[in-house]
């Protein structure tokens, strides 16, 4: 029975870590987003800088890279122009990510 319990728990734990981390991607890819954008940015660029933030992040952590990589293209392919939006109208980055329930 204890040997159960302590499943359970560990798999909780390792299911919040990497919710965690799915988090940090996505508050990482729209704060670096945030910083370019203006009121007028095209949508283009905002997804380039995009694109390159989540490159930058499977270079420093390549044991995720497949991760991120998977995460960067579900952001991009979630309505990346509505984040756009958003993100030229200040929206918070965790309040973007926990629209798509990353946070």
């Amino acid at each position: 029975m204890k040997l159960l319990a302590l499943l359970i728990v560990a798999s909780c734990i390792a299911g919040s870590i990497q919710d965690g981390i799915f988090c940090d991607i996505c508050l990482r890819l729209m704060t670096e987003v945030e910083e370019v954008a203006e009121r007028f940015t095209p949508g283009v660029v905002l997804k380039e800088k995009a694109k390159e933030s989540c490159q930058k992040m499977s270079e420093e952590y390549p044991s995720l890279e497949s991760m991120i990589e998977g995460h960067c293209n579900m952001i991009f392919e979630v309505k990346f122009d509505n984040f756009a939006i958003e993100i030229r109208n200040h929206v918070e980055p965790i309040v973007i990510c926990s629209k798509i329930r990353l946070c």
